[in-house]
């Protein structure tokens, strides 16, 4: 009998713990999100990281999933995390100096569009021309963890072709966006895009086209219909005014 009242004591303490670390709007401990196993407390001062913390510490907190607000102010979209068949983690590779190859677990979205053409528009070109011939984007691939490099591929081959034309087109305006923490946006390949479509509900988008990062052809880029899921086929024309999302790995 007193072995029983004392588990129920132990087990009452447990459950205060617990209470006391609730993720509540009202309670001076606001959980966040264990990215990677670093504890984020995004609503509250800098002051409740230390009460964040001890409640990690107790095992309150949980692993980011999709849907929530990632670092950089996203929303995320896509998780390698090892389970139901995902893999755990993924390749961010780099062919160009603009960044190192890292491996990343999620992928965020920016909550909207980016602007780009003359500096005002959310839709825009693939490429700095408005018409054929253009640049040969070479070594672009479609696979999820290219999107940045594929990013960066394009960019340089765009300043290199156009050095002298201001026109924001849908690569750079990703690179140009930022957040008050992150500044490492780029415009998502085309299986990155496809994750991004498939949480389209999280982001209130139901109609509309969006660009890849990936070149379907000299003359092409591959897109996709937020309305009919559908990919162009070989690809949009890369003068297409369309709608462009920056997305981040980490």
């Amino acid at each position: 009998m007193k072995n029983i009242i004392k588990i129920a004591a132990i087990a009452l303490i447990i459950a205060i713990g617990f209470t006391a670390c609730d993720d509540d709007d009202n309670d001076p401990c606001d959980l966040g999100h264990d990215f990677n196993g670093i504890v984020s407390c995004t609503e509250y001062p800098a002051t409740s990281v230390e009460v964040c913390t001890r409640c990690s510490e107790i095992g309150e907190t949980r692993a980011a999933q999709i849907g929530d607000t990632g670092p950089g102010g996203g929303i995320i979209f896509y998780i390698a995390d090892g389970e139901e068949e995902r893999p755990l983690g993924f390749e961010v590779t780099s062919t160009t100096s603009a960044f190192e190859t890292y491996t990343a677990h999620y992928l965020e979205a920016a909550p909207e569009n980016a602007v780009g053409g003359t500096g005002t528009q959310t839709m825009m070109r693939w490429s700095t021309q408005d018409g054929s011939p253009y640049p040969n984007v070479a070594g672009t691939l479609i696979t999820i963890g290219s999107g940045r490099n594929n990013t960066a591929l394009i960019i340089a081959a765009e300043k290199a072709a156009h050095p002298a034309n201001t026109f924001i087109y849908a690569a750079l305006a990703c690179d140009n966006y930022n957040t008050d923490s992150k500044d490492d946006w780029f415009l998502p390949s085309k299986d990155e895009l496809n994750e991004f479509y498939k949480q389209k509900s999280y982001f209130g988008l139901t109609t509309g086209y969006f660009w890849s990062s990936s070149q379907a052809a000299g003359n092409f880029a591959w897109d996709r219909s937020f309305l009919y899921g559908a990919e162009s086929y070989g690809g949009a024309h890369k003068n297409v005014p369309t709608n462009v999302r920056a997305i981040r790995a980490f």
